[in-house]
């Protein structure tokens, strides 16, 4: 198993709570067997080449935890102010 294939594996699991998002753009067609490898192989390809941290001066390799899948951009996080503070 090359690297690539292993990092692909890696971010697939690791992400396949996401997939029903991943694939919402797409329809799959009900004869094509490697619908859901298809779905995966997308889900970490998208993870690898959008998912890294640009947040910041200092980039990192950590990866972001959610992906706007409409601007491959990562969610920002808005937290409500706490009342009374």
């Amino acid at each position: 198993m090359t690297q690539q294939h292993a990092h692909r594996l890696v971010f697939a699991v690791f992400v396949l709570s996401y997939l029903p998002i991943c694939s919402a753009t797409d329809t799959p067609v009900p004869t094509d067997t490697n619908r859901y490898l298809n779905t995966v192989h997308t889900l970490a390809d998208n993870v690898l080449k959008y998912g890294r941290d640009t947040c910041g001066p200092k980039h990192t390799p950590l990866f972001v935890d959610r992906l706007n899948i409409h601007t491959h951009e990562p969610v920002r996080w808005i937290i409500p102010p706490v009342p009374g503070e």
